[in-house]
Order: structure tokens, then sequence, then C-alpha cells
């Protein structure tokens, strides 16, 4: 029996990738929802994961020519961070802000960029660090971060690899309390950015 509705499914059916393969390349879908389980999911459609943790362990075999794409349902999920990202996975949400990954530890940072090469975030917003970063990039990566809010936290984004290469479209920075102190803070590395919005206390 399936572990998500059919409100769910059909979320999830618009995300799906269109092309299984391209050329060479395979392309892999790991799902989680808040109605899956860590335990007993598999990751599929019908038995996703709880948590982008979970499914993030469960790719082991991700390479150039195997990539894979975790998407994760609405929802606000509590991970267990920081959260080491994997060459070759994206995380794809179904939109923001309505896809929210929050720290459950508050004092370390949430996202780790994998070490080499392409990894991405997309289409969710990332929240509740009260030290560290929202979104660690000090390994040498090509980070794509498409539609994503960064919020309510002290610290936003940190570049510090001279190797680095982020590339950032629809990025936004929104804090309802407090200061977030440091949006983006590039030490050593390179950034892109286009359509760049902060709002209320962030600085």
């Amino acid at each position: 029996m399936s572990h998500i509705n059919q409100g769910v499914e059909q979320t999830f059916e618009s995300l799906a990738v269109n092309s299984p393969m391209s050329g060479n390349i395979q392309y892999h879908v790991v799902y989680v929802a808040k109605d899956g389980n860590d335990s007993t999911g598999d990751g599929s459609m019908g038995a996703p994961y709880l948590t982008v943790v979970a499914a993030l362990a469960a790719i082991t075999d991700n390479s150039a020519v195997n990539r894979y794409t975790v998407k994760v349902a609405p929802g606000i999920y509590s991970e267990n961070n920081p959260i080491q990202m994997k060459d070759w996975v994206s995380i794809e949400g179904y939109k923001q802000p309505v896809c929210k990954i929050t720290a459950a530890n508050v004092n370390s940072n949430l996202f780790t960029a994998s070490a080499n090469p392409v990894c991405g975030l997309h289409n969710l917003a990332l929240s509740g660090v009260t030290t560290g970063y929202l979104l660690d990039v000090s390994n040498a990566t090509s980070l794509v971060l498409t539609n994503i809010i960064l919020e309510d936290s002290q610290n936003g984004m940190l570049i510090n690899n001279a190797a680095a290469s982020v590339t950032a479209d629809g990025l936004q920075f929104r804090q309802s309390t407090g200061t977030m102190v440091r949006g983006i803070y590039n030490t050593n590395g390179f950034l892109t950015a286009t359509n760049l919005r902060v709002r209320e206390q962030s600085t």
C-alpha cells in the first residue's frame, strides 16, 4: 500500500524526470514525503523516505553517468544536520516556500556541499541555524542553486574554497525575527548570482 496520498503522488508525477536516459547518462529519482518512512520506505514514489538524510544515505552508486535527484514533497522537514551533499546528486522541492528543510541541530551547518563535482539545491526554503551556516561551500565543487530561500538563521551561505564555483538563480534572504548577519560570506571562491532578493532584517 502506498505511504502517500493521491495528491502527493500527483505532485511527484509533476516533478518526474521526463527522460530517464540521455546518451550514456542514466538519471534516477529518490522520493521524500511527510508520510514516508525511513525504515520501511525504499525511495520509490509509492514508498518514499521521510527525510532527506535517509534518501541521501540510500544513494551509493552515484557517478557522472549515474545521476540522482532527491525529490521532496510539500512540507516542513526537520533534518539531522549537518547534511553532507553528494556528487552528481541534486535535491529538488516541489516549490519554495512550501518545501522547507530546517535544522534539528541549531549549532551546526544545515548543508555541506559535496567535494566534487556537480550537486544542486532547487525550489527549497532552508532555515533554523543559530550558529554556522545554512549552506557551507568549503569544498571544491560546482554547486547550482535555483529558487532557494535562506531564512530565519544567523548566517546564510559560506563560500570558502578557491576552486568552488556557485551559480545561484532566484536566491532570497528572509528574516522574520532577529538579524541575518551574513547572507553570503565569500572568503575564497566564485559566485554568480541572478535574481537576488533580500527581505526584512537580513543584512
